[in-house]
């Protein structure tokens, strides 16, 4: 609001100079001018010269003038090509005495201007990348006391001599803010009712009412003072206070409010035989359109955010050459039924710790594009569905890129068999489970107020999980009337992958006088012919958790307004 009441003034600003210009012209009109006229003493000739430069080209009627001396007929000429004698003449007319006549030129510019069909060039504001940032304390150092004035003051110099901290906390109040303010636009003020937004704008055009400039005790303006700054500082409620006023209500009994609420009446009512706006479709972009510009848009906030997508890669990164180097050439170890437990040990580790990190980081983020979502699709940029199909599509790359990162660390650390179908089940399994954990994230903040609570929520599910991935206690070995959560963690189903898809095809003998394909199908149920089931059902997992993610967003609406 600030910032519009800011653009508001400047364009009153503006339009003030531009009327107190028209007076001046009014009042100088009737002196001899250089390239103006006065249209009671001007001839049929001048007047039939001034018709011929109207004809002419934009160019060529800016180089051309009507030049009228103290005596003699007036002439057409060349402002190019005017000698130096007649220059100097004409500056020493137009600019005699540089504090009085800059105004009577500049009006005599405009008059020249405006007699020969040229606008006057209008103003264009345009700022990229805008970032306004403050510091001030925070917490009990906040609080305006006067012990803590005292201490402010002292730690503020002694922060200027280096010798403590300042204490002071950055704010960002503008972050990276890109527009554009065209002349003849309408402006936005935003205020609460009797917040003076109409003595503002009244102010800032020159149509305040009299009666409020004939409040007793107002301070009149000074000349030269902003408009808007005056009026904000003579309607404050200290003011009000001192003088025993409302200006609303003085506002609202004047005749203004009343002939503005007539022409709000009139202007309401629908001329007789017009017919309401119809649109077929309630966005104005297809489907296909819209998800466009909603993935454009979550890439450009993802290449803008490496607090989170460079995060996640710097973690990722360092668990897998932390795994790699603890579990070094593990995976050829496979002799006894301990290997085995340590091989499934460092699958299951790496599942939990980056797992559960991609869906706790992934959190923040989607809170706070849901609350620009709310912003964006209450203006009518799209639905829901579109923005839900780009967060979910974005994270898919990221997520790739991280899975090959910590797969090819890992799987040439462990040292599994390096042929190309266990490579790929390993990568698959991997890139799915990630995925499922962060679509598992998005969807736990779809469908809660905030951030808070979704982590609060998804770390009960993470401890569900845990207890009945398998791992801790194998489905064998689960009660009858809980196995059925097993076959529904999602957790179980990627150590299933992972396990049956390196190991379940083993034929080597173990210390129990069992191949390793028995071993795994006894002691945990896993079975290596059964992966193409296990693909399907983490899969399933993944497009379950978007699907919800989806509709929440459709559905729950969590704005407080």
């Amino acid at each position: 609001m600030e910032s519009t009441m800011r653009l508001a003034s400047v364009r009153g600003s503006m339009r003030g100079s531009m009327r107190s210009m028209s007076r001046s012209a009014s009042s100088w009109r009737t002196t001899s001018t250089v390239f103006g006229r006065s249209g009671r003493e001007e001839d049929d000739e001048e007047a039939l010269k001034w018709a011929v430069l109207e004809k002419l080209p934009t160019y060529d009627r800016m180089r051309k003038g009507i030049l009228t001396g103290a005596s003699g007929p007036a002439q057409e000429v060349d402002i190019q090509d005017l000698g130096i004698l007649e220059r100097k003449n004409l500056l020493e007319k137009l600019v005699k005495t540089a504090e009085e006549d800059n105004e009577k030129f500049l009006l005599k510019l405009r008059d020249r201007m405006e007699r020969v069909g040229i606008d006057n060039p209008t103003i264009e504001v345009r700022f990229d990348h805008l970032n306004i940032d403050a510091e001030a304390y925070v917490g009990n150092r906040g609080v305006p006391t006067v012990l803590n004035f005292f201490v402010n003051k002292i730690m503020g110099v002694l922060s200027a001599l280096h010798i403590v901290p300042s204490g002071k906390r950055p704010i960002s109040i503008l972050h990276d803010i890109s527009g554009i303010v065209r002349p003849c636009r309408m402006t936005l003020l935003l205020g609460p009712p009797g917040s003076g937004k109409t003595t503002l704008l009244l102010a800032l055009s020159g149509k305040l009412d009299s009666t409020l400039k004939e409040v007793e005790g107002v301070m009149p303006i000074k000349d030269g003072y902003n408009p808007a700054t005056w009026m904000l500082e003579v309607t404050t409620q200290a003011q009000e206070g001192i003088l025993g006023v409302n200006f609303a209500e003085i506002y609202k009994n004047s005749d203004l409010y009343g002939r503005n609420k007539a022409l709000i009446n009139e202007l309401s009512a629908p001329p007789p035989g017009s017919k309401d706006l119809f649109f077929p479709t309630k966005y104005s972009q297809s489907f296909l359109t819209q998800c466009k510009a909603c993935l454009w848009k979550q890439h450009m906030s993802y290449w803008r955010n490496p607090s989170y997508t460079a995060t996640r890669i710097f973690f990722t990164t360092i668990i897998a050459l932390i795994f790699g180097t603890i579990f070094w050439k593990l995976g050829r170890k496979v002799s006894t039924q301990q290997d085995l437990f340590n091989s499934l040990g460092s699958m299951y580790a790496a599942v939990l710790f980056i797992g559960i990190q991609n869906g706790q980081t992934v959190q923040p983020i989607v809170d706070v594009e849901r609350t620009v979502f709310y912003r964006e699709k209450a203006a009518g940029m799209y639905s829901a569905l579109p923005y839900a199909f780009a967060q979910v599509l974005i994270e898919i790359p990221h997520i790739f890129l991280q899975t090959m990162i910590y797969g090819l660390i890992v799987y040439s650390c462990i040292s599994f068999d390096w042929t190309l179908v266990k490579f790929f089940w390993y990568t698959f399994f991997m890139f799915m489970t990630f995925m499922y954990f962060t679509f598992y994230g998005m969807m736990a903040v779809a469908m809660t107020p905030n951030s808070d609570i979704a982590a609060i929520v998804s770390t009960a599910f993470y401890a569900i999980w845990n207890i009945f991935a398998g791992y801790l206690i194998p489905r064998p070995r689960i009660p009858v009337w809980w196995r059925w959560y097993s076959w529904a963690c999602p957790v179980a189903w990627t150590l299933y992958g992972l396990v049956a898809s390196q190991f379940g095809d083993y034929t080597t003998t173990i210390e129990t006088g069992e191949t390793v394909q028995e071993f795994l199908r006894r002691y945990f149920g896993f079975r290596h012919d059964f992966l193409g089931a296990i693909a399907a059902a983490i899969t399933c997992f993944a497009v379950l958790f978007a699907f919800v993610f989806a509709f929440s967003i459709k559905v729950f609406n969590f704005q407080r307004r």
